[in-house]
């Protein structure tokens, strides 16, 4: 019997996923929640080619948006957590000059994912956040979920 992990908040807005390919047989990246998330190759400031899967985990969530999303990195600053770190996808640090980022991350611009340390995609928002008050509020609830302190 399946039993849907705590540490996973389902995304509300999402559709049933259409699988291109058998899905017994291949793996599809998607950024819902409860999957991996997805490989992209990104750039760092010196040029160097590093995955997202690089710039995830490593011990603590890892909260990722996109250039948009100066809501979330103003909540994540302000909530100050040792054990959560943002990753502003377009910055200087990880540039997506190919839009292999943007073909997979199924969020927009100014949305969010929040990955665990596992690199396991915990929650998403789906839609675009720009009020960092309401950033704060989503974060804060979805981290408290997440684990288990709601």
């Amino acid at each position: 019997m399946f039993v849907p992990s705590t540490a996973v908040l389902p995304d509300g807005h999402a559709r049933d996923e259409v699988w291109k390919r058998d899905q017994e047989l291949y793996l599809q990246a998607t950024s819902r929640p409860g999957a991996k998330i997805p490989h992209a190759w990104l750039i760092d400031k010196h040029g160097h080619r590093l995955s997202t899967l690089d710039v995830t985990g490593r011990g603590k969530f890892t909260l990722v948006t996109g250039l948009s999303g100066e809501a979330w990195v103003k909540a994540a600053e302000e909530l100050d957590l040792p054990f959560l770190r943002t990753v502003v996808t377009g910055s200087s640090d990880t540039q997506d000059p190919y839009c292999d980022w943007q073909r997979v991350r199924e969020i927009p611009e100014a949305g969010a994912l929040l990955v665990r340390p596992d690199g396991y995609v915990a929650w998403r928002q789906s839609e675009n956040v720009f009020e960092p008050a309401r950033a704060k509020q989503l974060l804060q609830s979805s981290l408290a979920a997440v684990l288990g302190k709601d």
